[in-house]
Order: C-alpha cells, then sequence, then structure tokens
C-alpha cells in the first residue's frame, strides 16, 4: 500500500509539549488540546490508539465510527467504480483513512499530533496486499496553516474533503473552513463533525466548571488549561459557517447520544462490541435523532456540504 509520510511541522508543533508556543496566550486553543493529547498518549498509549484490536477503546470507537459512517449519505463510495481523491483533515490515528485507503481511494491525511501520525501510518503498513489499490500521504502539520510540501493540497483538487472532530477546536474555524472548502473540485463535499450545543455542555461538566458557567454559557466555551479547549456549535451556527465557506449545506444531524454523550448511562460498555448490541445502539440512536425532544441533545453534530458545480 503506497504512503508517504511528510514529518515537517511548524517550529512551534515540533516543540510542543516541553514549549509552549509565545502567543498561547491568544490562542490556547490548539496548544491546549495537543498538550491534553500527548500527555494521553504518553500515560495510555493503547487506550489512544483505538485502532488496535488490543486497545481497550477498540469497540467504543468503532461503534462510534459506525455511527458516523451511517450519516454519510454515500458521500464516500465503499466500493468506488472511481477512487476518489480526498483530504482527510485532523485523521488521527486513521480512522476514516485507514479504511478509505483499503477501498482504493486516494486520500492525504494531516494531524498535528504526531503519534497519532505515526499511529496512522503503522495501521496503513498492515493493510493487507490483496486490498484495494489505494495510497496515502500523511503530513504532520498545521491545518490552520495549509502550508505543507510539494503543493501536496491544492486548490480544487479534491473531490472529498473530511473535517472530523476539529473545527469546533480551533481559534478561527470559518477561515480554516474556507480553506479546507478552496481545496474542493466544483461539486465535491465537505464532511464536517463538531461538538454540539448543548450536548457537549451537559457531557463535560467538569469543563464547564473549570471555565466558569458564566462564561461557559456566554461565550460558548469548556475548557480545562492544558487538557482540552472547545466551542460547541449549535446547528444554525453551524451552518452559517460552511455557507459562509461558500458551500450548500445538504444535512446537519445530531449523533453520540449515547456513546461519549449525554445519555451515556444507558450503554452497557461490557456489550459494546457485539454485533446485535451495537446495532440495538445505533438503533436507538436513530430514534434519539427523531424524536424533538431529545434531537437537540446531540454531543456532536455531523454535517455534509457541498461545493457549487462552477466557480462563481
Amino acid at each position: 500500500m503506497p504512503t508517504t509520510t511528510h514529518w515537517t511541522a511548524p517550529p512551534w508543533l515540533q516543540a510542543l509539549p516541553d514549549q509552549l508556543p509565545s502567543w498561547v496566550d491568544e490562542r490556547p486553543q490548539v496548544p491546549w488540546n495537543l498538550v491534553g493529547l500527548l500527555r494521553s498518549w504518553s500515560q495510555h498509549p493503547k487506550s489512544m490508539d483505538f485502532l488496535d484490536p488490543e486497545s481497550p477503546n477498540f469497540s467504543w470507537k468503532a461503534l462510534q465510527t459506525r455511527m458516523y459512517q451511517e450519516l454519510l449519505d454515500g458521500v464516500v463510495e465503499l466500493s468506488p467504480t472511481r477512487p476518489q481523491r480526498i483530504l482527510d483533515a485532523a485523521c488521527g490515528v486513521g480512522r476514516f483513512l485507514v479504511p478509505l485507503v483499503n477501498d482504493g481511494h486516494e486520500v492525504v491525511g494531516i494531524d498535528a499530533c504526531r503519534p497519532s501520525l505515526e499511529a496512522a501510518e503503522r495501521h496503513l503498513v498492515g493493510l493487507s496486499q490483496e486490498s484495494g489499490k489505494g495510497s496515502a500521504t500523511l503530513i504532520w502539520g498545521d491545518v490552520e496553516e495549509l502550508v505543507v510540501p510539494y503543493d501536496l493540497v491544492p486548490d480544487e483538487s479534491f473531490d472529498v474533503v473530511l473535517a472530523m472532530e476539529l473545527l469546533c477546536y480551533l481559534a478561527d474555524p470559518a477561515s480554516v473552513a474556507r480553506s479546507l472548502a478552496k481545496r474542493l473540485r466544483p461539486g465535491g463535499c465537505m464532511v464536517v463533525s463538531v461538538e454540539a450545543w448543548p450536548g457537549a455542555l451537559l457531557t463535560d461538566l467538569h469543563a464547564a466548571k473549570t471555565v466558569g458557567m458564566e462564561r461557559c454559557l456566554e461565550e460558548r466555551v469548556l475548557a480545562v488549561p492544558l487538557d482540552r479547549w472547545v466551542h460547541p456549535f449549535d446547528a444554525q451556527e453551524l451552518a452559517s459557517i460552511l455557507q459562509g465557506a461558500g458551500l450548500e449545506v445538504l444535512s446537519i444531524r445530531g449523533t453520540h447520544y449515547l456513546p461519549d454523550g449525554p445519555m451515556m448511562d444507558l450503554i452497557d460498555p461490557n456489550r459494546v462490541g457485539t454485533p446485535d448490541y451495537d446495532n440495538e445502539v445505533l438503533r436507538l440512536e436513530a430514534a434519539l435523532r427523531q424524536e424533538p425532544e431529545t434531537a437537540q441533545l446531540a454531543r456532536a453534530w455531523l454535517a455534509v456540504a457541498r461545493a457549487p458545480e462552477t466557480n462563481p
């Protein structure tokens, strides 16, 4: 499986976690989240690499990935007649990237967390030679500044852009959404997931308490210094950001009501990974999404948006 990796991150990113960038007081979002991730990788590497079947999070994250995949509306073909060129921004350990390459797509993945990218590289190496003839290019870099080697992410060059669990962790999500949208070919689709308001608040009361409830409610900020920072979006805010990037919003739907969501106590973690039980959870997720009283309590929104067929 052809894989190329570029370890050319900006100096501030290479210096983490030992040294914070000089601008961290003005823009703590990315550095705080990365320091938290790097600490978790150092302390709990098996949990973090959840694509490893030996990981304690393997079944849990596999269920969540299925929840996302069921809402993708065929945006990415699983058995493509024509391989698609896909940009996976914040690709992490490769939860979407690895199966897409396995299905024969050409995928460029960029992530700011080096241990996550190293895990993605390991999983790509482990793909069977009999699998699809896809390819992967991995980049250790910053999605807020898509200055990467060899012009690997030129404008209008991707059929699909994935921005999963990304925009809500950035200082200027609207700017990044515009930058990513420029990479889409006419008619191409962007798939975005973000933490949702108010479901994320109900799920992470510790961060709300840490930042202060008044600020949390006023600014919609959930934060723990040098651990995590998130700005949950309501559905209208997410739609506005995508429309501001020049995209037509096709759908925004709630997900993660149960796993890692406000109704997580309904889950029996010991049964997750059992096919019948996972199917039961997915059916309940769909029911919660359809019920008006519970639909707005999603932990995350998944949006699909499309670039114009022709440039204005």
